[in-house]
């Protein structure tokens, strides 16, 4: 894959949280676009979002790009902004994830860690040194890890659990640097399967899990540390299917479970687990594919990625965190497009306006764009909601995938970044 170089986008934006209900068709000026991710997401792909414990790095986000690729990327809260991080020891591709760590076990007291699998059947299990900003190799898994896996942790006991995937009812957890072979799930792990530990003080005040099983099942699933059992909870009212994700938010006498559902559906449900009541919060904004994923932050705002090859990164759950400042995005009506060589493709190019924002947007092409391809060779000025263009595939142009990254850029300075992935036959 050709890739152009980047502009990370400098917002410097202060965000809160609102409560609420968000879905998106009751609330159309609600929907709340996030700076878009590096670079278009794929199976694998994952988000950690920290927990709100004394000393976290509570305005971090960290994301894999999956896809067969090293991506890594940090995106601060605040700032509304991206930037790569040393990449993944190896490529990531299905059945990968990460997860916040914050472990007694694993790592030295009071430092906080990303938890890691690779996916692709193997049994690669890495951990990334948040202060110091390296990756180091972590004992493997007792089994190749694929579609489905999912890692996730139980931060009072510092354990990290692992579900297999791959069309098996494997469940592992580590501990003294040791796998440890547990209960195995009441039924076969597939693609869009998820697993989330309940972080936060409950009403039972037990250590408890929860797996969505994906490959278009419904099922919905507890783990029972202390007694090592599974029990069937209420099932997902619509089956879950490849992107589908799970993360829990801070909320309930007994937690709450929110739920991507994926397979090109863009429904973000939640469960309220005491109630046993299912809701339909929002709508992602486009149905959410392989490589869709979500994470709570300690404050009730879920971050998700709708996967499917999108660069597409938004705001969801009970609450959302939203930006006080007028600001604006750029998004590609169809972020993926395939032209023959010796043709002209029509793209739309949507700013999104939001905080009551009405300024110029001055949209920058790329400078260097690959040999054969041709993009307006200047600034386009943008005083509405959408521009659209041409870019020209010549005959000369070279078959395979190119990302050409447009940047925005308002009165002030603040700028927006969005890739079009270009697929030339």
């Amino acid at each position: 894959m050709r890739k152009l170089a980047l502009t990370v986008a400098t917002i410097g934006l202060i965000l809160t949280s609102i409560s609420g209900d968000h879905r998106a068709e009751n609330n159309p000026g609600r929907r709340i676009f996030l700076a878009s991710a590096p670079a278009p997401i794929s199976a694998g792909a994952g988000i950690a979002a920290v927990m709100g414990l004394v000393g976290a790095p509570i305005d971090s986000v960290f994301a894999l790009r999956g896809g067969g690729t090293t991506d890594f990327w940090h995106y601060s809260i605040s700032q509304n902004e991206w930037a790569n991080l040393p990449d993944t020891p190896a490529p990531v591709g299905d059945g990968g994830g990460i997860v916040e760590v914050f472990s007694f076990d694993l790592c030295q007291p009071g430092r906080f860690f990303i938890g890691a699998i690779r996916g692709s059947n193997t049994t690669d299990f890495w951990q990334f040194n948040i202060d110091e900003n390296t990756w180091w190799t972590g004992p493997s898994t007792p089994a190749p890890v694929g579609p489905g896996g999912a890692i996730a942790q139980l931060q009072r006991i510092g354990q990290i659990y692992v579900l297999r995937g791959n069309g098996t009812t494997d469940f592992w957890s580590l501990k003294n640097r040791q796998w440890t072979m547990l209960a195995n799930t009441p039924g076969p792990i597939n693609v869009g399967g998820g697993l989330v530990g309940i972080n936060y003080g409950t009403r039972s005040q037990r250590d408890v899990l929860y797996a969505v099983q994906g490959g278009g099942s419904r099922a919905v699933w507890k783990y029972d540390v202390d007694t090592n059992t599974w029990t069937h909870q209420s099932d997902a009212p619509a089956p879950i299917g490849p992107g589908g994700a799970i993360t829990s938010p801070n909320f309930g006498d007994e937690g709450t479970l929110n739920i991507l559902q994926g397979g090109m559906s863009p429904a973000v449900w939640s469960l309220d687990i005491s109630a046993d009541s299912w809701n339909l919060i929002d709508d992602a904004p486009s149905g959410v594919a392989a490589g869709g994923a979500t994470s709570n932050q300690f404050n009730g705002c879920d971050f998700a990625f709708v996967g499917g090859g999108s660069t597409q990164f938004f705001s969801t759950g009970l609450r959302l965190c939203v930006a006080d400042a007028a600001s604006f995005s750029l998004s590609f009506d169809q972020p993926n497009i395939t032209a023959p060589r010796g043709t002209k493709v029509k793209v739309k190019l949507n700013v999104v306006r939001t905080g009551g924002f009405t300024g110029n947007v001055n949209v920058i092409p790329p400078a260097t764009p690959p040999a054969g391809i041709k993009v307006p060779d200047s600034t386009i000025s943008v005083t509405g909601d959408s521009v659209s263009f041409k870019v020209k595939v010549k005959d000369s142009a070279a078959s395979g995938v190119d990302e050409l990254t447009f940047t925005g850029m308002d009165a002030t300075g603040r700028k927006r970044t969005t890739t079009l992935t270009l697929i030339v036959q």
